[in-house]
């Protein structure tokens, strides 16, 4: 949420993202809760003048006219589902509005005004021109700055947040007008990709798309660098800084939403940048998805970091500590025949001592026991029939710290009111590593059609 100061003042400003990214982690139980979220954010984009802004106004009364429509529709006008929103803003009240209020018609003539004055600084769509007016070169400079085929370049992106775009140019070419522009690929980061939110991702990792595009060149705002893997790890690029250097491993199909690990990379142009041997090979980590809520994503990391030394714990480590028990249990047991033949106070003075020695003693047990306990979570592979190909399948499965066993029910995010539930019959990963998950799905009584007089449980 970002926030307006305004006389002094500081004001909630809601958006559309955040309500959608509130609706996907299930902070909405009611309706009416959505709703009055929803017109929270039409009646600060009517309010709200900035310059620029043009037509908001006008588009939000729209919205909110869709969305009273979808929700009468869903709801079946309180015969599906019955809300207190359902009598809170219908369409009656929004044309009643619309027909008090005089501010909407001097409104929308006057964005139309701003429009009109303003429409030299609105963006043109470009006609690209056809193939026999294209000149292709080697090279073109813009902007005192030269590009070849084989750059990678950094493209604005469309919300002004996000990083940069990156694009690989493949050719290079002018038209009539000598308007520069180029073709290109598209390499999108993780967060411009779908994906799981268990997925884990290199941090400077961005993919080879099947995504073309013809670009003006006065667009690129800088240059970068993408190098396969292999090569990631052991060179560098001359000319470019770790901030302008990205790691590629796999391909992103845009149509299927999916990624395969690239086998060979193939990308050969005239130009290729000059690579330098690392003094030593860089590691690669790799972090959660930016989809995972940032609670969730520290918790989670805190406590992989908090149980990760326990897990590597090696068995001859673990016998050590064995033997280490051992010999402070014979120490107590020799201490304690000592102590048979000594006065009173020596016998108080060594059974303080002894406590603190069972105390130690109960520590290191305790951290075995600890131990053993991390053991179970880990993932235990299963033999099953007639498995496919590229799939492995497990027993039980370890997701941030979260055990899942064959049998257990679990709730799955749903975009309802209540999230979904199903059984796992069977677990297993693909080629990507990405875990999957088959079974029943069980089904509420609001969800199925039966008599209005039959009973259910609770639950």
């Amino acid at each position: 949420i970002s926030a307006n100061k305004e006389e002094g003042k500081t004001r909630r400003v809601f958006s559309l993202r955040k309500i959608n990214q509130w609706v996907t982690n299930g902070r909405y139980s009611r309706l009416d809760q959505l709703q009055t979220d929803l017109l929270m954010v039409f009646k600060q984009a009517r309010e709200d003048k900035e310059e620029g802004r043009v037509g908001v106004a006008k588009l939000s009364r729209e919205l909110e006219k869709v969305y009273i429509t979808i929700r009468d529709d869903v709801c079946g006008d309180g015969k599906i589902l019955y809300s207190p929103a359902l009598h809170q803003r219908t369409l009656k009240h929004f044309e009643e509005e619309k027909s008090l209020s005089v501010s909407f018609e001097e409104e929308e003539e006057e964005e139309e005004a701003m429009e009109s004055d303003n429409i030299e600084n609105k963006p043109t769509l470009e006609v690209l021109p056809p193939p026999e007016e294209r000149m292709y070169c080697d090279s073109l400079t813009c902007n005192d700055v030269t590009y070849e085929p084989g750059e990678y370049v950094y493209l604005p992106s469309r919300e002004p947040r996000l990083p940069p775009q990156i694009s690989l140019i493949e050719s290079l070419w002018t038209d009539k007008n000598e308007n520069l522009w180029f073709d290109g690929c598209w390499f999108p980061r993780p967060h411009e990709t779908y994906h799981i939110a268990s997925r884990k991702f290199y941090e400077k990792e961005v993919f080879k798309s099947d995504f073309y595009s013809t670009t003006k060149l006065t667009q690129v705002v800088g240059k970068c660098c993408v190098l396969f893997i292999k090569d990631y790890m052991k060179y560098q690029p001359q000319g470019f800084s770790e901030s302008d250097l990205f790691v590629c491993e796999s391909r992103y199909f845009c149509k299927q939403k999916s990624m395969k690990k690239i086998k060979s990379w193939n990308i050969q142009y005239k130009y290729q940048p000059t690579l330098v041997q690392r003094l030593t090979p860089c590691s690669l980590n790799k972090i959660p998805s930016v989809f995972v809520s940032g609670n969730e994503s520290n918790s989670s990391r805190s406590d992989r970091n908090s149980i990760e030394p326990l897990e590597q714990v090696p068995v001859s480590e673990t016998m050590e500590q064995d033997s280490v028990c051992e010999q402070i249990q014979a120490e107590h047991d020799i201490q304690r025949d000592r102590d048979s033949n000594e006065d009173v106070d020596d016998i108080k003075t060594e059974k303080k001592g002894n406590e603190d020695e069972e105390d130690e003693e109960d520590s290191l047990m305790s951290n075995i026991l600890e131990m053993s306990f991390i053991e179970d979570l880990k993932e235990v592979p299963a033999t099953v029939l007639n498995p496919e190909e590229n799939h492995t399948y497990f027993e039980q499965y370890c997701i941030d710290d979260k055990l899942f066993r064959l049998g257990d029910f679990v709730c799955v995010r749903s975009d309802q009111q209540h999230p979904f539930i199903a059984r796992i019959d069977r677990m297993w990963t693909d080629v990507n590593d990405d875990p999957w998950f088959h079974g029943p799905w069980f089904v509420r009584v609001g969800e199925i059609e039966h008599v209005p007089t039959r009973m259910f449980y609770e639950r």
